[in-house]
């Protein structure tokens, strides 16, 4: 499967992966590269940016000869395409640090940082999947155990969070209802399908978008599905499947331990005043750092001149836990995901969908892990084809939530196959190559 996309790249950069916030991952990128693409992406930030959407559009039933030669992008009069499905895949917006730096200047997280603005209110529901009773929710209970400086909860939805989210909705909501009326301006649950996982923060992040995206218009209250910790498929469920523990379980300890790592991190403890007896990584330092500067809140001068080190240090834990270049962590943290895209888009292909008005899904996820969609060297066809090998038996649900591809896929016959062919589209405003029809199948 290949992919045209990118922003400012030559025409001969063989791209596989982008992602708005302007992340572009290529397919020949060096992998000690790929430290750089997280960081730059903010695969450890708060801040919220829709990081994926995969569409597809079917051919007219009429079409105009001259207009079918000419690629398209959007879904004007003009163009042989009809847009039949878009999957956005995005993050929560910002929220409060995980855990305060102890033995320095703690920020004072007080409770008017986390008042919902007017008008991101949406009537909405919790359900499992099947539409029952929510789940019990182990890691959102986790984080009520500990309260931060100033009164709050660890990793809450903040209003600049809440704000973000709106935005993003109301950047869908101009693409999709406005410019494209691809979808109704008012939210019905038989056109959008909302999934988030079963935390506080990304449940708020889903409803944020939705009132954005329909300027808090709706039939019927919204209901946001999620599903039981140990079945979680939008972040790699170590608790869920046994294999990936086994393989990578141990790597979080681990990472901290690295020669370079842990000599740099016994640097920064000694700036920072922070006694040996603390457990705290690169990781808890920079989401400290990254939620301060998110809400506008002081830190500490001797904090701000290590920043560089914290960020560069964090991103090479993340990948030391995930080791992406590896076939069987991209099999057990990706498969889930991508099997439930692809499967949307079949159905939807074969008019077998259970909801068949259905034309919009979005899943809100947390913020912390690598791209989902690409593999270490950046290439999504790595990855789609490791996870189309059958899985290990004790392969529960386990992919990761970060990434940045945006696909653009239309479907009409081809001269060499009868059959539907799929063809890639740059991004609207981005000069590439021309498009490479390739066989669905």
């Amino acid at each position: 499967m290949g992919f045209v996309c990118g922003p400012s790249v030559p025409e001969e950069t063989d791209l596989t992966s982008c992602v708005d916030c302007g992340m572009l991952t290529c397919s020949r990128i060096r992998q000690q590269n790929m430290r750089t693409i997280w960081a730059r992406a903010g695969v450890l930030g708060s801040v919220s940016v829709a990081f994926g959407s995969m569409w597809w559009s079917q051919q007219k039933t009429e079409v105009d000869p001259m207009a079918s030669s000419c690629p398209a992008v959007h879904t004007h009069s003009t163009s042989p395409y009809e847009l039949k499905l878009v999957q956005v895949l995005f993050r929560h917006g910002a929220r409060t640090p995980l855990k305060s730096i102890p033995d320095i200047l703690e920020a004072q997280w007080v409770p008017s940082l986390l008042h919902p603005p007017a008008h991101t209110k949406m009537n909405y529901v919790v359900t499992d999947l099947e539409g029952g009773p929510q789940p019990p929710m182990p890691v959102e209970d986790s984080y009520r155990k500990t309260t931060l400086a100033g009164g709050t909860f660890p990793g809450q939805l903040t209003t600049v969070g809440m704000q973000q989210l709106y935005e993003l909705g109301e950047r869908l909501r101009k693409r999709y209802v406005e410019e494209d009326p691809f979808l109704s301006p008012v939210f019905s649950s038989t056109e959008v399908y909302v999934r988030s996982t079963n935390i506080v923060r990304t449940i708020e992040s889903a409803k944020c978008l939705v009132a954005g995206l329909f300027k808090q218009q709706q039939t019927g209250a919204v209901p946001i599905l999620t599903t039981e910790a140990l079945s979680e498929s939008l972040y790699p469920n170590y608790n869920g499947c046994k294999l990936l523990k086994m393989i990578a379980g141990h790597r979080w300890a681990e990472s901290a331990t690295v020669p370079d790592i842990v000599d740099d991190l016994k640097r920064v403890h000694k700036a920072l005043g922070i006694s040996s007896n603390q457990r705290v990584d690169f990781i808890l330092i920079r989401d400290d750092m990254v939620a301060r500067e998110a809400h506008g809140l002081p830190c500490p001068a001797v904090l701000r001149a290590w920043s560089s080190t914290v960020e560069r240090r964090a991103v090479d834990m993340i990948y030391h836990i995930y080791e992406p270049s590896k076939r069987e962590n991209l099999q057990l943290c990706v498969g889930p995901l991508l099997h439930m895209l692809m499967g949307n888009i079949e159905e939807k292909l074969q008019g077998t969908a259970a909801e068949p008005d259905r034309k919009l899904f979005l899943y809100s996820g947390p913020r912390h892990h690598p791209d989902p969609l690409s593999d270490g060297h950046g290439d999504l066809r790595h990855a789609l084809a490791a996870v189309r090998r059958r899985h290990h038996p004790g392969a529960a649900p386990a992919p990761a939530d970060q990434g940045g591809l945006r696909q653009g896929v239309l479907h009409r016959p081809g001269p060499a196959d009868p059959g539907l062919q799929r063809r890639v589209l740059p991004r609207p405003g981005v000069q590439t190559g021309p498009g490479r029809l390739l066989p669905v199948r």
